[in-house]
């Protein structure tokens, strides 16, 4: 398990009414490793529900693309 937490305002530290907490879990699975990313604290953000929720599909759609490229680069390390 790694965690961290981000997207906190600039000069604050993170807590969580004021971050994103980032996990990823690794776990065997067969002859290989799951990766499991959950991203959660949203709700606490305090944003109006329609900037939470574009907020959240541009993070939704970014993890996308950056889980595809870790993807390929261990693809290419087999």
């Amino acid at each position: 398990l790694f965690c961290f937490r981000w997207a906190y305002p600039d000069g604050e530290q993170a807590r969580e009414d004021n971050s994103l907490l980032v996990e990823f879990t690794l776990t065997r699975e067969g002859t290989g490793t799951r990766l499991t990313v959950t991203e959660t604290g949203f709700a606490a953000l305090g944003m109006p529900e329609q900037d939470r929720a574009a907020y959240y599909r541009d993070h939704d759609t970014g993890w996308d693309a950056h889980l595809a490229s870790l993807q390929n680069y261990v693809a290419r390390q087999i």
